[in-house]
């Protein structure tokens, strides 16, 4: 057996399926910045978007079929990923951390690593909710449950998340770790200060007019409940608003539900956004509203938004539900609302007029991201992980 690595002796391939915004984007952001600080060799090996060309020829082999297109486009992603790997050197103490099962299937296809896999989410399932096509959700079980059987350490975001493992494909508890998502408050200070550039003041001057604006950096699928948010602000006075950042298949549902309930003038869909901006837009807003609902079997997970929310001293009004229930104590740090009731979120986000609640939240989430989410302890953590997973080469 190989004698027992320590910090100094890793070494780490982090391989991701892009580098689109959102909570897997910020998590893997977090995990360079600590390794780099560290001083522990390691290669972002995320993957690039497919080029506009590549789309329309995977569409036409795929008969213009969008699901086959969408499905040929993985299996185009996973080469992409082996190519990757490929071209990396072997050396001792290295491990491959895949942050999706797709990519972590290359890995295992590649073979000459030891693999580390975050589950971020049920993905099968999210892919039906998206897609509504049994037979794409049932193709990508197939590729997580190969994965995280033969993965030599699965990580999972909440407990929710590695009971999922555990239960749905039948991995070994003790190659599950649970590791709870961290934020690094002063690199989320950094980037939020260089996104200010781009809003061009309209935030802060609907501020200092009153304006109660409310973000959801959310993706439009109907997991992350966008639409009730839409429907509280009708129990809204006219200060409030909503800044949408985000995109998704939902989009059309959602635009036709402002216009339905005349909130045009109220609810701003900015699409997706770099990551810098939307810390900006945050650190700018009233509130951050996380009121996401179960969905085909998808419950939210400690969702990275609301830890950015605290960390920048944002109060947060989520659902209480999942990884959310996990990281917010109501009253506390955040306050938590029955999922699907948006009467309940209005409600909540009124109680935020209340000076002292107010402030009590923002104290409140600054330290619990300080004590209990901080990357530093996660880091730390995430090293014994990496520890175990090469003892596992004889």
């Amino acid at each position: 057996m190989k004698e027992k690595a320590n910090p100094t002796d890793l070494a780490v391939a982090v391989l991701g399926y892009g580098r689109a915004t959102g909570g897997v984007t910020s998590h893997v952001d977090t995990l360079l910045g600590f390794l780099g600080k560290r001083g522990v060799p390691h290669w972002d090996l995320r993957l690039r978007d497919l080029f506009p060309w590549e789309k329309a020829w995977l569409l036409a082999v795929s008969g213009f079929h969008p699901l086959r297109a969408r499905r040929a486009a993985i299996r185009r992603k996973i080469a992409m990923a082996k190519a990757q790997l490929a071209r990396l050197e072997a050396r001792p103490g290295l491990v491959v951390h895949a942050q999706d099962a797709f990519t972590a299937q290359a890995a295992l296809e590649e073979g000459r690593f030891p693999l580390v896999v975050t589950v971020h989410g049920p993905i099968h399932r999210e892919l039906l909710m998206d897609y509504k096509d049994e037979a794409f959700a049932i193709w990508a079980r197939g590729v997580e449950e190969r994965v995280y059987r033969r993965a030599r350490m699965v990580l999972a975001v909440d407990q929710n998340h590695g009971h999922y493992v555990v239960e749905e494909f039948g991995v070994p508890p003790e190659r599950v770790r649970v590791l709870l998502n961290a934020v690094d408050p002063s690199g989320l200070e950094r980037e939020a200060q260089k996104g200010e550039g781009a809003l061009s003041g309209a935030l802060a001057e609907r501020a200092a007019r009153g304006e109660r604006a409310v973000l959801l950096p959310r993706r439009l699928v109907e997991k992350n409940g966008v639409h009730l948010a839409v429907e509280a602000l009708r129990y809204l006075p006219e200060s409030y608003t909503l800044w949408i950042a985000g995109d998704g298949p939902m989009r059309k549902a959602v635009e036709e539900r402002v216009s339905r309930f005349g909130l045009g003038d109220r609810v701003h869909l900015l699409g997706s956004q770099p990551r810098d901006v939307v810390l900006a837009l945050m650190r700018r807003s009233w509130a951050v509203a996380v009121p996401s609902i179960p969905a085909h079997g998808v419950v939210e997970a400690a969702s990275m938004a609301a830890l950015e929310a605290m960390a920048l001293g944002v109060p947060v009004v989520a659902s209480d539900l999942g990884g959310l229930a996990e990281a917010i104590r109501h009253g506390a740090n955040g306050l938590l609302v029955p999922p699907g009731d948006p009467k309940a979120l209005a409600e909540a986000l009124l109680h935020l007029e209340n000076p002292a609640l107010r402030q009590r939240l923002i104290e409140g989430g600054r330290t619990y991201i300080g004590e209990t989410w901080s990357a530093e302890r996660w880091g730390e953590a995430l090293m014994g992980v990496y520890r175990e997973a090469l003892e596992g080469n004889t």
